[in-house]
């Protein structure tokens, strides 16, 4: 690597660490904020079980990623991620908050995420910012302060939530077996595109009301 690219890497390094801290102060004090302030939507997609050369943007010949590639495409692809648990319920709980496995306590051994740890993930930091905060999908842990305690998923998050379409607990592919989107089950058999019709009932409630939001759903 020749000397000018290592500078653009190390100043790209900084400026996207200085953003980060930056977006997070400014989430710790939006509640403080003009209620004019204009703030981003946001919308999370989270899929399960996929190693990260599934789709075509991170090199796969083979697979076919049509509707990634465009949300690739239009927005920004990080190319270098590193998840250090990647594994269902532990990295989920990463995601979340932000902290690495040993921080969050939550694995398949010791169970729940902390009350205390679950305070400052990001859906309850946005909430505070002024956001609508809505869910969909597998939420896949549960939150407990007692070690090793284990709970319906989301039974608890589901009240930090101003929209909530997940679980319960792994979620059936088939819609009328999921109580949140059972409403859905005649257009949408499947989940899947029960949950994407969640996810668009929520954003236009969101506009009609005029708040801004956040929407996470995890296929």
């Amino acid at each position: 690597m020749n000397l000018k690219i290592k500078m653009n890497n190390m100043m790209f390094r900084k400026a996207l660490f200085l953003t980060l801290t930056l977006s997070l102060c400014g989430l710790q004090q939006g509640h403080s904020q003009s209620k004019k302030e204009s703030k981003p939507n946001i919308i999370f997609f989270f899929t399960d079980d996929q190693s990260y050369d599934t789709q075509k943007d991170f090199g796969n010949k083979v697979a076919k990623t049509p509707n990634l590639d465009v949300l690739a495409s239009n927005g920004v692809v990080f190319s270098r991620h590193y998840n250090t648990t990647a594994i269902c319920m532990a990295s989920r709980a990463n995601v979340m908050t932000g902290q690495f496995e040993y921080k969050t306590g939550c694995n398949f051994d010791h169970g729940s995420l902390g009350t205390k740890q679950w305070s400052t993930s990001y859906p309850v930091l946005l909430k505070k910012a002024g956001y609508r905060v809505g869910f969909a999908g597998k939420f896949g842990f549960s939150i407990s302060d007692k070690n090793g305690g284990w709970g319906e998923e989301g039974e608890v998050a589901q009240h930090d939530f101003d929209f909530w379409a997940g679980g319960p607990g792994q979620t059936e592919y088939k819609t009328i077996k999921n109580p949140t989107i059972a409403k859905y089950a005649d257009t949408y058999p499947h989940s899947t595109r029960a949950y994407g019709a969640a996810t668009i009932d929520f954003i236009n409630e969101s506009v009609d009301k005029g708040e801004p939001f956040c929407m996470s759903l995890f296929f």
